[in-house]
């Protein structure tokens, strides 16, 4: 489903440009403003038209793709996978009361950004996670949810290419044959989503 949304959300940002790319040319050649003119290359009019429709849409592609460009490499891109460890699969059966181990995959990469908030993992109530103690990483036992500290990654540095993994084991606390889905977030100002891009894979837990 998510490999679905990715390319339908490709293919309309594709639409998009190419729409707003043709509609500034014809506003241009509308205005009169005509490269073909201007270098005096003919005086038929359609071979006009199709010379200016051609130039301008040749650079303005140019220049969306320019900055384009220069967006994306100052931005952040946070992708982040929960998975089963034995399997590295993102589905998980628990069958008895042996703890069981997944973990959490974070991929930071891009322009460092300082975030004001850290990103969370709530686990269900019928769950018990334990993890080893990390300085980045807290647990609020009222909400049986794990904060992680994505700035403690980036520190002072002005760029960032890292990968790193957690591991949680979880034990089950009910006899009930529960199940949902699992997944990391993180909350940021909509300014902020321009510059902080955000993606989790979660797992689904199922008690058996």
């Amino acid at each position: 489903m998510n490999e679905r949304k990715k390319q339908v959300k490709k293919e309309l940002k594709a639409n998009i440009r190419t729409i707003t790319i043709l509609a500034i040319s014809l506003f241009l050649i509308n205005k009169g403003i005509s490269i073909s003119t201007l270098i005096n290359f003919t005086d038929n009019d359609k071979i006009k038209w199709t010379l200016d429709l051609g130039v301008y849409t040749f650079v303005l592609n140019f220049i969306f793709s320019l900055l384009i460009y220069l967006y994306l490499d100052n931005k952040l891109y946070c992708e982040v996978s929960l998975l089963n460890k034995k399997e590295e699969f993102n589905e998980l059966t628990i069958r008895d009361t042996d703890p069981e181990d997944i973990f959490l995959k974070i991929e930071l990469k891009g322009k460092c950004r300082k975030l004001k908030r850290r990103m969370e993992i709530c686990f269900p109530h019928w769950l018990d996670p334990q993890v080893k103690p990390r300085p980045y990483l807290e647990y609020i036992e009222d909400e049986n949810k794990y904060l992680i500290d994505l700035n403690y990654f980036m520190g002072s540095k002005e760029n960032v290419t890292l990968k790193e993994s957690i591991t949680f084991n979880v034990l089950k606390n009910s006899d009930e044959k529960n199940e949902e889905l699992i997944e990391a977030s993180l909350k940021v100002s909509p300014f902020k989503k321009l510059i902080v891009g955000f993606e989790c894979k979660g797992i689904r837990i199922k008690l058996k």
